[in-house]
């Protein structure tokens, strides 16, 4: 599904992070990424699970397929932004990257 990506992207750098983390970090609605978790775990991406001390929080890792599903997502994420910046000067490419991040910032506050 469209947000399996980002959830995937997000554990990369926060494997075991509680589940409302990665809603938050997505930009998910909590109900929306219970659901997307739900396939990825059917799919043998990721395992949710709790911890003793707090069974109300669910801690979500990736599996030996998930974490091979990132290599795979990764290289396609570095093929299209190569074919999206070729031809660019390294100074271009800076540029862009500056002007997205202010994007980013302005649709975030």
């Amino acid at each position: 599904t469209t947000g399996q990506p980002k959830v995937l992207d997000f554990l990369q750098d926060h494997d075991g992070a509680m589940q409302k983390d990665i809603a938050q970090g997505c930009h998910i609605e909590p109900s929306s990424l219970s659901t997307i978790l739900g396939g990825m775990e059917r799919a043998g991406l990721l395992e949710r699970s709790t911890r003793d001390e707090n069974r109300r929080t669910v801690y979500v890792r990736l599996t030996d397929l998930g974490r091979e599903q990132c290599r795979r997502l990764n290289a396609i994420f570095a093929a299209a932004e190569e074919e999206a910046l070729r031809g660019f000067s390294p100074q271009e490419m800076q540029q862009v990257q500056t002007l997205l991040e202010r994007i980013y910032r302005n649709l975030n506050d």
